[in-house]
């Protein structure tokens, strides 16, 4: 832990103001001593307090620069994440789109396949309820996928 630089000065300055104080009932000699002191004492502090200032500054501009560093790399992170989220996610709807033509009894249907961050949407006509559902389980059967949105309406006939 670094030294803590107000405290020499906070006790500098008291003791430039103890020396003047003192020297009330002095001869001259020691009045000009004690300001001399006091004037010597307040200098120390000014110079104190400018290096602490300095150190102050440049510890601010070392902590900017590493913030602007993690900033940029955050960026970059949600930069490829973002990427690998649309190329996960196509790949999840060629998958449902492919287990979907696999299967007879859905493969002429025009069923749209959506996803977005592993939730699937299905669109379209569906001959039944069992057709329906069966559309959905391909659909959750595939890896990466999250949940099943089956928006898909049973045809009446």
């Amino acid at each position: 832990m670094k030294a803590n630089p107000t405290r020499p000065v906070a006790a500098l300055t008291a003791l430039a103001l103890l020396l003047a104080l003192g020297g009330c009932d002095r001869t001259d000699l020691e009045r000009t001593q004690a300001r001399n002191a006091t004037r010597k004492a307040v200098e120390a502090t000014r110079t104190m307090g400018a290096s602490a200032s300095v150190e102050l500054k440049d510890a601010s501009a070392r902590a900017a620069a590493v913030t602007e560093q993690a900033v940029d790399a955050a960026g970059e992170v949600a930069t490829q994440v973002a990427g690998q989220l649309h190329v996960d996610d196509a790949l999840i709807a060629a998958k449902v789109t492919t287990g979907l033509a696999a299967d007879k009894n859905l493969s002429a249907l025009k069923i749209r396949v959506e996803a977005h961050h592993g939730v699937v949407t299905l669109r379209g006509p569906a001959p039944s309820s069992a057709a329906r559902a069966r559309a959905e389980e391909i659909a959750r059967n595939v890896q990466g996928v999250t949940s099943v949105d089956n928006q898909l309406a049973v045809q009446a006939g």
